[in-house]
């Protein structure tokens, strides 16, 4: 079986799994290898940062629009509930998930929109 390292492609660096004990000092080939199921997880927490990001850079982008934006899509809890749906007892798929995403960010106060003003802070920035 490949582990993810062998089998991933330079962009997908950010995603490798890091064994520490191989960084300590001990030899590659006393590690166990991954779980299969580990590396079924880290597939799926890879689709959804890729479907997320574009997500969180439109975010970003609108809090750069001060006179096009508003700080917040205010609704009242109830109609955000709605919005959100019924909370599942059992997990969700990834696209579901990103609904989900979608919706938090509509309700959503945008901390980094430049009239955001809070009692003990303002704005933030994206590095901070």
């Amino acid at each position: 079986m490949e582990s993810p390292q062998q089998n991933a492609s330079s962009s997908d660096e950010a995603f490798q799994v890091v064994d520490t004990r191989a960084v300590a000092g001990q030899p590659e080939a006393e590690l166990p290898p991954v779980r299969d199921d580990f590396v079924k997880f880290q597939a799926d927490f890879k689709q959804l940062i890729e479907l997320v990001t574009p997500l969180i850079n439109d975010h970003y982008a609108e809090c750069g629009r001060p006179h096009h934006t508003k700080v917040n899509n205010f609704a009242m809890p109830r109609e955000i509930l709605t919005a959100l749906g019924e909370i599942p007892d059992k997990g969700q798929s990834i696209e579901d998930c990103v609904e989900t995403i979608k919706t938090t960010f509509k309700y959503s106060v945008k901390t980094m929109h430049p009239l955001f003003n809070d009692k003990l802070y303002c704005g933030s920035d994206l590095i901070g």
